[in-house]
């Protein structure tokens, strides 16, 4: 997992289950510097999620962020698969 530059994008319709994918596949991601998992976009356009601070979560601005343990949503979906 890799810290990225990203931006805010709003949630998916199945947010909940790719947060729940996310814990799965990174299981410290709660107990980690009181960051909130987030979707994110990076600067290249892919959709992804990952840790970023709680202001910059909950904001609806388009800056750049760095976002920490970054994972794209197609891993994301092949995890929450495996697990159904």
């Amino acid at each position: 997992m890799k810290n990225r530059k990203v931006t805010n994008r709003p949630s998916p319709k199945n947010e909940k289950q790719m947060i729940e994918a996310y814990k799965h596949a990174n299981p410290k991601a709660n107990k980690k510097d009181n960051k909130d998992i987030s979707a994110v976009t990076t600067t290249k356009g892919e959709k992804e999620h990952g840790l970023l601070d709680p202001k910059n979560n909950r904001s609806r601005d388009n800056k750049i962020h760095i976002a920490k343990d970054v994972i794209l949503d197609k891993d994301l979906k092949k995890k929450k698969m495996n697990r159904i």
